[in-house]
């Protein structure tokens, strides 16, 4: 039994530095836009810049229905800097706030 936890526990690489590194690179990430930004358009080509994976995971109404709040689960590339990457889709066109945090 153990031997075959072993197997299996290697298959799912738990434990590695790889997934420890895949782990600290997972981060949620909520944009506010003004009313009239598509989220995929006017976000897509910065997230897919710095994330290896980007998914929509929630979206909603704020500032009593005048912007859309977007809620995203990515996966940040090696050499993306978090600081960097909040400042590129704060200066994006109808992105009225950026907050970045690890979930």
């Amino acid at each position: 039994i153990v031997g075959a936890a072993a197997i299996v526990m290697s298959r799912l690489d738990l434990g590695s530095p790889r997934a420890a590194r895949r782990a600290n690179a997972e981060r949620t990430l909520v944009v506010r836009l003004g009313l009239g930004f598509e989220p995929a358009p006017t976000l897509g080509a910065a997230l897919d810049a710095c994330s290896t994976q980007h998914i929509l995971v929630a979206t909603g109404t704020a500032r009593q229905g005048t912007a859309i709040e977007v809620t995203y689960e990515l996966t940040l590339r090696p050499e993306t800097d978090e600081s960097a990457l909040v400042q590129t889709l704060n200066r994006i066109e109808g992105v009225q706030s950026v907050e970045l945090r690890r979930p």
